[in-house]
This record gives structure tokens, C-alpha cells and sequence, in this order.
């Protein structure tokens, strides 16, 4: 039977299978061990028959105590059937945390309900499974109101028992956990639910339901609610997430090579530059994500050494590279269970953005001039960050002195881990076309490196080019280098599972060049094997690119003006005449390439060119 428990708990609160240390409240809690549910209420019973109530088997049908769990079997036609706890009143709580057990038998293609917040049958919000489907569903007055981010998926096994923990946040945010993994996060829209001035109760529901299906069976036990935070919304508590703590200079792997930095670096160490190693460790673990696919401990040194072995671990001189760490997530997810990070890179509102990931339980990657470190916490005042640095020894980010760059966030997810990356040198721009030849204004591009090695010599910098989520298809990434040398690309593709595909591997661009990116992100399912399509690159030549590559060889006098001058011309005659001249053009510009003195490399680069021009056309 349920308690009412009015004393006040310091106390850990688990949403991602680890703690915020703030204050808590438990209000309601019912393991119906006692076989009795006197204090509840049905409050709604409606069926599509001549009863117009649920039943079993041509019988009505209601809620019944078995083994410990609460639950009902439905066999009939359509119906919803409703039962409260007669004394929750939650209408004056700031914000709650509803946890539950919830036994999925026979199977999972049934109708199940849960209700988080219930006024009455015309208003209420509820959590709806079906197959593997989970509906976050909202109804004011009677309608529908979808939420943006409110439906997602979890592999629900038939006859199994999961643990649902649901937060609410009066007209803010929704967060819905299944087994300790974020599955649903979002927040609410108008309208909203009468205020908490009008009197009217609002409480949890167990709720069961059938539609299409021929039977729905929903069992409950160890229903918990506890508030978040004090009434009216005024707690002054601090919050400070239980962040696993590793240093850089740790003696175990301080001293290791990291990466590959004896090619790039005087001091190739991880205690040099392992920042980034190390906060991601500590995210790692803070997730439980703390076993690599092979069973090793996840350290800096362990986490390092899986970068290594990965054709993306690391990019350019150093760069860790965050879309590898969700690729690792997701193949620990299927071993241990434990949550898929999806990554992001913010860049604005930063303090705030942060201040809002630590209240999501959701401690943050802090990025600074050639340094990163994890923020796990907020000051009262709201203005400064509690940190955990991998090499200094501050507790608050104001130590630094210094101007927050950019933060890196990693969100428990069960979605699309897509990806495009393009990483070249500080002096190529790159522009990315959709299949319509729109120029695609949500990719994000940002300049990085590690900073300096020592005060001699600088560690190379970065352009990355990112599109997050992107739709399957063909691109067009064009390229323009704003300085006279030759530049080194490299293309990153990943799909929705975050497997990658390196596209090229230091592609080399003069001047202006364009590729063909035919791009796949849906991976696919058969006898049990997982397979992707492969996105592929195709350069892009026109007679406009061929005369730019030959004007850029002959301005470095890599070929004879006499040579060079001849193509030129020729390539000028071809580009205004019809089809069938010009592949006649090309005819003799392939032969005049192999017989003129140039070098096999630029002999070889410009018969590839024509090559490409000859498929083309």
C-alpha cells in the first residue's frame, strides 16, 4: 500500500545511472506488496460494446494485485480503463520524477499506457509503447498536441521488466528514461494544463488501453514520485554531477605516446596533450560506458590506444575526434546495455547551454585555447561552472581566466548518429550543395588544432566542416583554396549508426574543385547481419576546372609555356563547341599528353582530369 512521506531526503536521485547531489523530496511510493489498492481510484472505463466498459474474455475486467504487481488483462473490444491514488495532489509541485517497474508480458505488439500527469479523461499526458514505438502523447481539452522529439524506439523484449523513470518540469521539460537511458527529451508547448492557482488536482496514472490489437496485458510495481526541488520553484541548492575524475598526467600513461605526436610533436605525451582523452574518459564512464568492446577498462590510456586503431580515432595532428567516440558508444551499447551518445558542438549561449545540460544531468566537454576539460557543475549565482580539469587543478571555470570557445555535449540517445566531415587546412573553403544546387545553410564550420607544441613551433590548424543528420542523397561539395600550394582533404562519412566510411584520404586541391558525394545513411538487416551502403566521391570536371588545373601547373613552372600555352588553347577552342567536338578534343589532348616532356605525375594527373571530363560529357 502507499506512504506519504513528508521528511525531506539528501539523498542521491539516479537519472543516468549516477547522481545529482541535490536536495529531494519523496511523496509517493506504492510496492503493493500488502495485495491491497483500497487508496486508488478507477477514474475512467470506457469500452466500444454494449457494457461501454473493458473486458476479459466477455467479462468486465478490472485492475487486480498479483505476485506483488499491479496490473489487468484486456481481451475484448476497444476500451481505456484508468485508475489514481486518491490523495497525490501534484498540482503545487515545481517539477517531479515518476518511477516505476513495468512488466511487459506475453508479448510487445500490445497497447500499454503509463500516465505522468492526469487532470482528467479530456487532459492528460501519457507515455503509449507499442512494438518497439514509444509515444510521448499530450491531450488538452480533448486534442492532440504533439511534442517535437516525443516519439523514439527501444528494443522491448516480450515477458521482460524494464525500469521507466519520467521527469516533468511544469511547462518546460519532459525527460523520459527507460533502464537509465535517455529515450524521449523535450519540452513542452502551449497550451498547457490549467495553472496551479485554479485548484484543480492533477496526479499519476496507471493507465491500459487496447485498439487494434487483440489483448493488451500491462503489469506495475515500486511506483515512486519524488518532487525536483523545493514548491513554487525556489531551490537554492547547487547541482554537481558525480563525475568520475581522470588526470592527463596520471604516472600510469603519462609518459605513453599519444596519438601518433612522435611525427608532429617535441613532446609526444599523453600527459602533453591528452586533455581531450581524458575528459572524454570521464564522460565515458559517467555513463557507465567504462568496459571497451574487448573487455579493457576505458582510461585515457585505453581510450587512446582504441583511437589509434580506428581509421577516424584521431584526424590531422591530434584532433580526437568526437563522431569515432559515438561509433564506440553504440558498439558498447549492444555488449553492456548502456547508452549511445549522440554528439554536438555548441557555440553559443555557452554558460547557459551548459547551466541547461548539467540540469539534463548531462555534464559537458569545455573547449579553451588548445585545452579541454569537463564542466560537471553550476555556482547558485548561476554565473560560473564547477569544472574537473585534466591537468590543472582549478574548481571553477572563472580560474581560467580565459574565454569559453565552444562545448561539446553528449546526449544518451537512441537516434540517427549521421554524419559528413570534411577536415581541411585553415586556407580551403568548402561549400556544400544539396541535389537541388542550394547551398546548404545548416553545416557547421569551426577552425581547431591542439595549439603549441612549444614556443618554436606551432601545431598545424583545422577548418571542419560538419552536417549533423544528413538526408541520403547526392551533394556537391566544392572547394576553393585561397593560396598557391597544394591541400590536403579528408572526407569523413558516417552512418546512422555511426559506422564510418573515409571517403579519401588527403585529397590534394588547387585552386577551385568540386566532387559528386553520392551519400547513404540507412543501414540495413539480413539473417542477422548489418550492412551499409557505401557513399562514395566522384571529382567533378568541367572545361572551366581543366583550364584552372593547367593555368596553376604553368604558373609554377611545372610544364614548359610552349606545352602549357597549346593546351590552353585547345581547351578554350573545346569548351564552346558541340558534344562530338569535343570529345574529339579530348582525343587529341590525350594523345599531345603523352608525347610532350612532363613529369608522369602531372602527365598522370591531367589525363585523370580528361578521364573524368570524358565521362561527363
Amino acid at each position: 500500500m502507499k506512504k506519504f512521506i513528508t521528511l525531506f531526503l539528501s539523498s542521491y536521485i539516479f537519472f543516468y545511472s549516477t547522481h545529482i547531489i541535490k536536495a529531494n523530496q519523496l511523496i509517493f511510493n506504492d510496492n503493493f506488496d500488502d495485495q491491497s489498492f483500497d487508496d486508488w481510484s478507477v477514474v475512467q472505463n470506457e469500452g466500444d460494446n454494449k457494457w461501454g466498459v473493458c473486458l476479459d474474455n466477455a467479462a468486465p475486467t478490472n485492475w487486480r494485485i498479483e505476485d506483488g504487481w499491479m496490473g489487468l488483462t484486456i481481451d475484448g473490444s476497444s476500451c481505456t480503463l484508468v485508475i489514481k491514488p486518491n490523495n497525490l495532489d501534484l498540482s503545487n509541485q515545481s517539477g517531479f520524477q515518476f518511477e516505476f517497474d513495468w512488466r511487459f508480458d506475453e508479448s510487445v505488439d500490445m497497447d500499454r499506457n503509463i500516465v505522468l500527469l492526469w487532470q482528467d479523461k479530456n487532459n492528460w499526458y501519457d507515455i503509449k509503447t507499442y512494438g518497439s514505438g514509444v509515444n510521448l502523447e499530450k491531450v488538452i481539452n480533448g486534442i492532440e498536441y504533439p511534442l517535437v522529439n516525443s516519439h523514439t524506439t527501444f528494443p522491448f523484449i516480450a515477458d521482460e521488466t524494464y525500469h521507466f523513470s519520467i521527469s516533468y518540469l511544469p511547462n518546460r521539460d519532459i525527460k523520459v528514461l527507460i533502464n537509465n537511458q535517455v529515450i524521449i527529451s523535450t519540452t513542452d508547448q502551449e497550451p498547457f494544463l490549467n495553472s496551479n492557482t485554479d485548484g484543480i488536482e492533477k496526479t499519476i496514472a496507471l493507465k491500459t488501453s487496447k485498439g487494434g490489437a487483440k489483448r493488451s496485458v500491462s503489469f506495475f510495481d515500486n511506483l515512486v514520485v519524488t518532487s525536483l526541488g523545493e514548491v513554487n520553484g525556489t531551490d537554492s541548492s547547487s547541482t554537481i554531477l558525480d563525475v568520475p575524475i581522470f588526470k592527463q598526467s596520471d604516472p600510469l600513461w603519462a609518459e605513453h605516446e599519444y596519438d601518433s605526436a612522435l611525427t608532429w610533436s617535441e613532446k609526444p605525451t599523453i600527459k602533453r596533450w591528452g586533455c581531450a582523452l581524458s575528459s572524454m574518459s570521464m564522460i565515458l564512464n559517467y555513463y557507465k560506458i567504462d568496459k571497451l568492446p574487448n573487455g579493457q577498462s576505458i582510461t585515457p590510456d585505453s581510450l587512446n590506444n582504441w583511437l589509434n586503431s580506428q581509421p577516424d580515432g584521431y584526424i590531422g595532428e591530434g584532433l580526437l575526434n568526437w563522431m569515432a567516440i559515438t561509433r564506440l558508444t553504440k558498439q558498447i551499447s549492444n555488449i553492456l546495455g548502456t547508452p549511445k551518445l549522440e554528439y554536438s558542438r555548441i557555440s553559443s549561449n555557452l554558460l547557459e547551454t551548459t547551466i541547461e545540460q548539467i540540469q539534463k544531468s548531462q555534464p559537458t566537454i569545455l573547449n579553451i585555447f588548445g585545452h579541454f576539460l569537463v564542466s560537471n557543475g553550476f555556482t547558485n549565482d548561476l554565473l560560473d561552472l564547477n569544472i574537473i580539469d585534466p591537468i590543472y587543478n582549478y574548481k571553477l571555470f572563472s580560474e581560467h581566466q580565459t574565454q569559453l570557445l565552444s562545448t561539446r555535449v553528449f546526449t544518451p540517445s537512441f537516434t540517427d548518429l549521421s554524419y559528413i566531415m570534411i577536415v581541411s587546412d585553415i586556407y580551403t573553403d568548402v561549400e556544400i550543395l544539396d541535389s537541388n544546387n542550394q547551398t546548404l545553410i545548416d553545416i557547421e564550420q569551426f577552425e581547431e588544432s591542439l595549439g603549441s607544441d612549444t614556443e618554436e613551433k606551432e601545431i598545424k590548424q583545422y577548418k571542419i566542416t560538419q552536417l549533423s543528420k544528413p538526408a541520403s542523397g547526392e551533394y556537391t561539395v566544392n572547394f576553393l583554396t585561397t593560396n598557391n600550394s597544394e591541400n590536403n582533404i579528408s572526407i569523413y562519412s558516417y552512418d546512422e549508426q555511426g559506422t564510418v566510411t573515409k571517403l579519401e584520404d588527403n585529397l590534394q586541391i588547387n585552386g577551385n574543385q568540386s566532387f559528386l558525394l553520392n551519400y547513404h545513411k540507412e543501414v540495413s538487416t539480413d539473417n542477422n547481419q548489418t550492412t551499409s551502403n557505401i557513399t562514395t566521391i566522384n571529382k567533378i570536371v568541367t572545361w572551366s576546372s581543366l583550364l584552372q588545373t593547367v593555368e596553376i601547373i604553368k604558373n609554377k613552372h611545372l610544364i614548359k609555356d610552349i606545352y602549357s600555352n597549346y593546351l590552353i588553347k585547345v581547351i578554350n577552342w573545346a569548351e564552346v563547341e558541340t558534344i562530338d567536338n569535343q570529345k574529339r578534343y579530348l582525343t587529341l589532348l590525350n594523345n599531345y599528353l603523352n608525347k610532350i616532356d612532363i613529369s608522369e605525375e602531372i602527365r598522370s594527373s591531367l589525363l585523370s582530369n580528361l578521364n573524368y571530363l570524358k565521362d561527363s560529357i
